[in-house]
């Protein structure tokens, strides 16, 4: 799986969540691979940007589901090429192309690959969009399945935006990326399932 913009796999944070959901599979909190490419954060402690609870979730989910099957945490850094829209003035995006760089590169890649994360079509440039989507051609070539979420906001954007065009004065429904790359196997529907998930993870920590 895959962490972006700072987001974090606790090791700590997944032994509570397996030791109630998992527990015969405590063990595997500390047995995961944590990389970092380009400077991503593998810290183990949370900053005060209230960053975390995504790489937090990802990390428990799969690992509740498919413990024992070995899991490698990627955490990427940088910030890819940005058109900014009315939802999001200042790059929020992710480095997918740094990421596809470094795993295309290396003699062995797991054969499932889980990344939750998606921007507005409309904030990634095209020739950085088509650079992306023929490295996930070339991992599909190598018999990789790439999962991803198709947003937490339906069709009205990432978190349900203003569905502004950023190009012409009109509103419009805001496609994702990577969501129309054909290689790529996008799952999920719209916000409340993902939204619900992380104010159960949020509630969960909160009460101890």
């Amino acid at each position: 799986m895959t962490n972006y913009l700072g987001e974090i796999s606790v090791r700590s944070d997944v032994a509570r969540y397996l030791e109630r959901y998992r527990p015969d599979m405590v063990s595997a909190a500390e047995n995961f691979t944590l990389i970092s490419i380009a400077g991503g954060t593998i810290g183990q402690t949370y900053g005060t940007s209230g960053l975390g609870g995504e790489g937090a979730l990802d990390t428990q989910t799969l690992l509740g589901i498919s413990a024992p099957t070995p899991l490698t945490v990627w955490s990427t850094g940088g910030d890819p090429p940005f058109i900014p829209d009315s939802d999001y003035p200042t790059v929020v995006n992710e480095p997918f192309l740094t990421w596809t760089n470094y795993v295309l590169n290396q003699s062995f890649i797991p054969q499932v690959i889980s990344n939750s994360y998606a921007d507005d079509e409309q904030t990634v440039p095209y020739a950085y969009a088509d650079a992306v989507c023929k490295q996930f051609a070339a991992m599909g070539a190598r018999g990789v399945s790439l999962l991803f979420g198709s947003g937490d906001g339906g069709v009205g954007g990432v978190q349900g935006g203003s569905c502004q065009s950023n190009t012409e004065p009109r509103d419009k429904f805001i496609p994702l990326f990577p969501s129309g790359c054909p290689y790529i196997t996008t799952v999920g529907g719209k916000s409340s399932p993902m939204q619900s998930a992380i104010s159960q993870f949020a509630n969960f920590w909160r009460s101890g």
